[in-house]
C-alpha cells in the first residue's frame, strides 16, 4: 500500500496532492509531542515514511543534472 509520502513523491507536479500532504504533515510537526497519538505520528513520519532521506533523495535528483 502506498503512502501520501508516496505519491507525494511519484507525482512532483500534482499541486492538488503536494497541497493536502503539505498540510498533513504541517499539522503532525507542529501539534504537541509530549505524548499521545501525535507523538507516534511524528516517529512513524520520520522513521517509518523515512521523510528526511526522501527529502535528500529528492533534493540529489533534481540537483543531478547540474
Amino acid at each position: 500500500m502506498q503512502s501520501s509520502q508516496d505519491f507525494f513523491f511519484q507525482f512532483p507536479w500534482n499541486n492538488f496532492l503536494h497541497g493536502t500532504v503539505y498540510d498533513l504533515v504541517h499539522q503532525i510537526l507542529t501539534g504537541r509531542v509530549d505524548g499521545g497519538l501525535n507523538r507516534d505520528l511524528v516517529v512513524t513520519l520520520f522513521r517509518d515514511a523515512r521523510l528526511l532521506h526522501r527529502i535528500i533523495e529528492g533534493h540529489e535528483e533534481n540537483h543531478a543534472g547540474w
